[in-house]
């Protein structure tokens, strides 16, 4: 009997739990639909090629932003006035036709105003530069004659991002007309300490992180130089793919590899490969949220999946004699399960084993020698 407990346990049997006195079942959603695909060699190219990476959301481009002057960013005023008549220029002793006279860069206040002699305090905040540069010229005309306004904006501390990680100069970078785009501001903070194929971008924006192959920004940079708004924060770390393994191999596992292509074959090798006597060789499937364009591309009618991707289930029959150069084209991505069902030989050996612990052992037959003796 101690067999017997040791098979089926002790705990409660699954229609106990289910059907059991004053449960509460929450209603079944509808069973979800998937994707099947039977992958041969060539069908892997092609789904390695038209899925690489293409399940990758990113925020849309809206365009780079009007920069406006903002509270603490740093202004510099410099004004120039013509004279029929000249000005008398000390530091050259002549007179010049031109004078110029530069204000001390200086900072925006909380209030939002700069100091403009003759003038006094002026409204600097939220105007762009050639605004503020419009808004002197005419309120200087009105004591100085024809004067011409240069506004120079040194630092744009109102507005900055971030660049954090695998760069070679990380930390807070202003963001203008010049470095407005994401490739840009890399750029400016060094790019990657390494080859871009070997790292992962995240850029973060109002409380949401998307996330793309670095080496996809300078592939697709139509697509992922998208310009950049205050308070982004940009993060360059080392790519790092994420693959659970279950069901007959040798290890069931989470597995973590650094490198920029994996293959199906390389999982698989890592995890010890599959438990021959249990793994059913028909029966290697590779779950995926794929994405919708890409499996459009490869015939698959998504108009029933809603949002961006499509859940998908590769197959592999591993008695193919193509079957292992089809699982060493497959690119594996972020996230992918692989599950490698039990063979139906595997469930009899099962119910074998449960029973042979029922079986009576029979006794060792010792030939008794003195049986039957004469003496």
């Amino acid at each position: 009997m101690a067999g017997l407990a040791a098979c089926t346990g002790a705990g409660p049997r699954t229609n106990a739990i289910l059907n059991g006195d004053g449960v509460q079942k929450l209603e079944y959603e509808p069973v979800q639909p998937y994707v099947l695909v039977d992958l041969s060699a060539n069908m892997a190219n092609q789904v390695s090629a038209t899925l690489s990476e293409d399940h990758f959301n990113f925020f849309k481009d809206s365009g780079q932003a009007a920069v406006t002057i903002g509270e603490a960013d740093i202004v510099q005023v410099t004004l120039v006035v013509n004279s029929d008549s000249g000005f008398i220029d000390f530091s050259q002793s002549q007179v010049s036709p031109v004078s110029t006279t530069q204000i001390p860069a200086q900072a925006v206040g909380s209030d939002g105003q700069i100091n403009v002699p003759p003038l006094g305090r002026i409204l600097a905040r939220g105007k762009s530069v050639q605004e503020l540069e419009n808004f002197l010229r005419r309120r200087l005309s009105e004591v100085l004659v024809n004067p011409t306004v240069i506004v120079n904006l040194v630092d744009r501390r109102s507005s900055r991002v971030s660049v954090l990680g695998a760069v070679r100069g990380p930390g807070p970078f202003p963001l203008n007309q010049e470095n407005g785009r994401l490739v840009e501001t890399l750029a400016l903070a060094g790019g990657p300490v390494g080859r871009a194929e070997n790292y992962m971008l995240s850029l973060s924006r109002n409380g949401q992180t998307c996330t793309i192959p670095l080496e996809r920004l300078y592939q697709d940079s139509k697509r992922y130089n998208i310009a950049l708004r205050p308070g982004d924060v940009i993060s360059v770390e080392q790519k790092v793919l994420e693959i659970q393994v279950l069901g007959a191999t040798a290890s069931n596992q989470r597995l973590e590899f650094d490198e920029s292509t994996v293959t199906l074959s390389d999982v698989l090798a890592t995890a010890g490969g599959l438990q021959n006597t249990r793994a059913d060789l028909k029966g290697l499937f590779i779950y995926r949220d794929a994405g919708k364009a890409g499996m459009q591309s490869l015939g698959a009618d998504t108009s029933g999946f809603g949002g961006e991707t499509v859940p998908t289930v590769f197959r592999i029959d591993m008695t193919e004699p193509t079957a292992l150069f089809a699982a060493a084209r497959f690119q594996m991505q972020d996230e992918d399960i692989i599950y490698v069902a039990d063979s139906l030989n595997a469930d009899i050996r099962g119910v074998f084993g449960a029973t042979a612990l029922l079986a009576p052992v029979p006794a060792d037959y010792v030939r008794n020698e003195t049986i039957g003796s004469g003496g």
